[in-house]
């Protein structure tokens, strides 16, 4: 929700600023726990992807404080919870402010492997320009579930600036390269957007060559669909549905080919 408009410089002006107070004090307690549980660490996106919409509805990014999570997680485990599912729209974007400095999203996985009862934790979602080395060494932490989603949403360097992604196909190979160093059979998945205007034909097919390369064992695919306020829609869309349609469907049947290959080696 957009909190308040204000007229600016003869201009409508939104504040997507949310106060952090009203963020996280409606989080429940639950009364009962099942095995997994879901505890949100961190709303809201400063990126600006120019297709996105989340920043001017949910507003920018806003984290808990380290001792909310610890607090809530080591509550979860006292009443049995063995596995923590981190939540965030770019939940490894994580930062808190302790006496001893900042508390980064690899520290707080740390400290929540250290809590008696929690024996396994996973993230969703996170953003590559996030995923710095210190959170690549943590994968060699073993409560660390074996699976990463990382959005990459296109394979093409002319279509990802388009996007304001600010990162590169390369950085994103560099960044599974070195995941895959310490986890080689770590299950990966991914989000691709379909149809973006401006795609060509030789953008589609890198696309289909990253996530052949990289071996995506899923990947939630969307044809691209205008989002009003975004900068990307007041960009010409050129594409027939049909033509996107067919790039829709060559990407899945080689999305299957993947898992089938994957199974294969199991």
């Amino acid at each position: 929700m957009i909190n308040k408009a204000s007229q600016k410089n003869n201009k409508l002006a939104i504040d997507v600023t949310f106060p952090s107070i009203e963020k996280f004090d409606y989080i429940p307690i639950p009364k009962s726990c099942a095995v997994s549980e879901f505890v949100t660490i961190m709303e809201g996106c400063s990126k600006y992807c120019s297709f996105c919409v989340v920043p001017y509805t949910r507003g920018e990014e806003v984290n808990r404080s380290l001792d909310e999570v610890l607090f809530e997680v080591n509550n979860l485990a006292l009443k049995g919870v063995k596995e923590i599912v981190l939540l965030g729209q770019n939940v490894n974007s994580y930062k808190s402010n302790t006496i001893n400095g900042i508390v980064r999203f690899s520290d707080l996985i740390k400290y929540l492997s250290l809590i008696d009862g929690i024996e396994r934790i996973r993230h969703t979602t996170s953003h590559p320009i996030d995923f710095g080395d210190d959170l690549i060494e943590e994968y060699r932490n073993t409560k660390l579930a074996n699976n990463l989603h990382l959005p990459v949403q296109s394979g093409s360097d002319t279509i990802l600036a388009q996007m304001k992604r600010k990162h590169t196909s390369l950085e994103y190979r560099n960044i599974i390269r070195k995941v895959k160093m310490i986890r080689p059979d770590i299950n990966l998945t991914t989000d691709i957007i379909v149809g973006y205007p401006g795609e060509t034909d030789h953008d589609f097919q890198q696309t289909l060559k990253l996530v052949e390369d990289m071996n995506f064992s899923d990947a939630y695919t969307f044809i691209y669909s205008s989002r009003p306020g975004t900068p990307a829609a007041g960009v010409k869309d050129t594409l027939s549905i049909e033509e996107k349609k067919r790039r829709l469907y060559d990407f899945k049947k080689l999305i299957k080919s993947n898992l089938r290959h994957i199974h294969r080696k199991c």
